[in-house]
């Protein structure tokens, strides 16, 4: 007769024998411990499995939730971007002040002076006036010209020192961009109609 123990799929000599008393307990044999070892093992490592592995639901929540945050954190990151690169974008009705503030102190300082005489046109104008370069620091007597640059929409200041007026180059100090169109009027005297009116070409 044959007989196992509960619940150990195989049947051992030491388990036989110590059934029908013919060894007594804690005397098994090197194959029923060796036996029994292996059964125990094999319990503990069928009872891990259901720890330690993940069902398909949870993988698809993972998988979704990594998407999510990623998604924000994209979301998150172009925001900030586009914010930082407004706040250093230079605003173009700043530029404009700046650029009409410069314009009308020069007209304020346009002068009387032999030599350098004031002329325009509807895309140009010169005017004698104080002006500043890094050859002369301190405002000196010299020669500024406004004019429209239609290929690149450009409004352009240059500037020229009492030195540059006569075949000199001039140094371009200030502009303005996006400009679509520009002309100049001018105020003067009309000989026909004996009285000064704003004129333009």
């Amino acid at each position: 007769m044959t007989l196992k123990k509960k619940g150990c799929p195989v049947f051992c000599i030491g388990c036989r024998h110590r059934r029908i008393g013919l060894r007594a307990k804690g005397q098994l044999g090197f194959r029923g411990v060796l036996m029994s070892f292996i059964w125990e093992k094999n319990k503990v490592v069928n009872s891990q499995k259901g720890l330690l592995g993940f069902t398909f639901l949870e993988l698809i929540l993972v998988v979704a939730i990594i998407g999510i945050i990623a998604i924000a954190v994209y979301s998150l990151l172009n925001s900030g971007l586009k914010i930082w690169q407004l706040v250093l974008r230079p605003l173009a009705a700043e530029d404009a002040v700046i650029f009409l503030d410069k314009f009308e102190e020069d007209l304020k300082n346009t002068l009387v002076f032999q030599g350098i005489a004031p002329s325009g046109n509807p895309q140009r104008l010169e005017v004698p006036t104080l002006v500043k370069t890094r050859d002369f620091p301190s405002a000196t007597v010299g020669k500024v010209v406004y004019y429209y640059n239609s290929d690149n929409h450009l409004l352009l200041r240059e500037s020229y020192d009492f030195s540059q007026v006569f075949g000199g180059q001039g140094l371009i100090t200030a502009s303005i961009g996006n400009i679509t169109n520009c002309s100049f009027f001018y105020y003067s005297y009309d000989p026909q109609k004996k009285d000064y009116a704003w004129q333009g070409y």
